[in-house]
């Protein structure tokens, strides 16, 4: 299993997903810290330096596998929305 999918099943079991559920507050935080942290990823993409996808000879630096594993992480995390449809 994914990283992501067994924090949020551990966050709706200790009962989160059911205080996001009932709280409109708690799902406004993290819905907009998602938001916050999709803006940085668009903006760090922005600034990144060009490069030619044609030339195959080149490698891509997509990063670390930690660090490309807590990226996803934290977008995973930062979705109220999945938490409260895994709860459903």
């Amino acid at each position: 299993l994914q990283l992501g999918l067994i924090v949020q099943i551990a966050i709706i079991a200790a009962g989160v997903g059911a205080i996001l559920a009932a709280s409109a507050t708690a799902f406004q935080i993290i819905k907009w810290f998602g938001v916050a942290y999709l803006v940085y990823l668009a903006y760090k993409q922005w600034c990144a330096l060009p490069m030619d996808m044609a030339d195959e000879s080149g490698v891509r630096p997509i990063g670390k596998p930690l660090s490309l594993m807590f990226r996803g992480f934290l977008v995973n995390v930062s979705n109220p929305k999945a938490l409260v449809f895994m709860l459903a």
